[in-house]
C-alpha cells in the first residue's frame, strides 16, 4: 500500500480517528494500543520501505 503519511502517524491510535476511503469505526487501533499498554507493552507504526507501513508490538517476556 501507500503507507501512512508522517503527519497522520501520531494520530492513528486516537479513539475515533479515521483515515482513507474505507468504512471504519476508528476504534480498532485505539483498542489494540490500550490492550498492549495494559500489559506493559508498546505499539507503534513505522515506514516499511520501499512502501507501506508496519505496526510494531513489543511485550515483556515473563
Amino acid at each position: 500500500g501507500r503507507g501512512i503519511p508522517d503527519e497522520i502517524k501520531g494520530r492513528v491510535f486516537e479513539e475515533g480517528f479515521k483515515y482513507g476511503p474505507k468504512a471504519s469505526t476508528g476504534f480498532g487501533l485505539y483498542a489494540v494500543k490500550r490492550l498492549i499498554e495494559r500489559y506493559g507493552g508498546e505499539v507503534r507504526v513505522e515506514d516499511n520501505e520501499p512502501c507501506g507501513a508496519v505496526f510494531v508490538i513489543r511485550l515483556m517476556c515473563v
